[in-house]
């Protein structure tokens, strides 16, 4: 909200003070019993990965933020083959197996 509030009044807020009020935890939800074993970020790069992007509900730009931290972006991209607007939405389509 700050970016887009920066871009649309360019003049209002000095970008060079930014400050982080707080770490925004995240979370990386498996299927039951993990059987691809992922335990962090690196392991979504993995091939044989299959990953549900939640591209919205607060989380937009999140895992690009994350990811791109650790230069994990390319990788996974690439795993990514699907985008849905909300946690539940993903929830949903994991168990549906899409």
């Amino acid at each position: 909200m700050l970016r887009d509030l920066m871009l649309e009044y360019p003049d209002l807020i000095d970008g060079e003070s930014q400050r982080e009020l707080y770490p925004r935890a995240a979370g990386i939800l498996v299927r039951k019993g993990n059987p691809k074993q992922i335990q962090s970020l690196e392991d979504l790069t993995k091939d044989g990965v299959k990953i549900i992007d939640v591209n919205g509900a607060g989380q937009l730009g999140l895992w690009e933020d994350l990811a791109g931290r650790k230069d994990l972006i390319p990788g996974i991209s690439r795993n990514i083959g699907r985008s849905v607007t909300s946690s539940a939405e993903a929830i949903d389509r994991s168990v549906e197996g899409k």
